[in-house]
């Protein structure tokens, strides 16, 4: 069985939340299911900005998932499954298999975000890559990705 919490969770934090409580930027696992062969699939909540107060531009929250799914597949590897922009254009869902562990998570995202900070273009934005290739924005994802790496102590905290 899995120790979420000797894994750095906090078992109050996951599945559903609410979203008037917390604060972000913060890095909370969702949730997790165990596959028939006995690998577990694990959801993550990628927040950036306070949710119903403070949302991203879409040139933005679409440069940092080009930027993000490069960076975690880069990171992750196999464990790497999956990354999307959440609707209410606060964060990022990130799905990974048999990963867990809050400070792997952590030092990945830390990571890629570093890779933002140094990059000259946003990745895949080509037409051949990309279909909206026009609607990007390195400097304003920079400018984000500043902040959160500014507030990197308290990813943890969620409320």
């Amino acid at each position: 069985m899995i120790d979420l919490a000797k894994a750095g969770w906090n078992l109050n934090e996951i599945g559903n939340i609410d979203h008037r409580k917390v604060k972000a930027p913060y890095i909370r696992m969702i949730g997790s299911k165990e596959g028939e062969h006995g690998d577990y699939v694990f959801s993550y909540d990628l927040r950036f900005t306070q949710p119903n107060i403070e949302y991203m531009d879409t040139k933005v929250l679409h440069s940092l998932e080009h930027f993000m799914l490069v960076g975690f597949e880069k990171y992750f590897g196999d464990h790497f499954v999956s990354i999307s922009p959440m609707g209410c254009q606060t964060g990022f869902y990130l799905i990974l298999i048999n990963e867990y562990d809050f400070d792997v998570i952590s030092q990945s995202f830390k990571k890629v975000m570093e890779d933002i900070v140094k990059a000259d273009s946003v990745p895949l934005s080509t037409e051949v890559n990309c279909g909206q290739a026009k609607h990007h924005t390195l400097k304003e994802v920079k400018e984000l990705v500043k902040l959160i790496l500014a507030n990197e102590k308290n990813w943890a905290k969620v409320f």
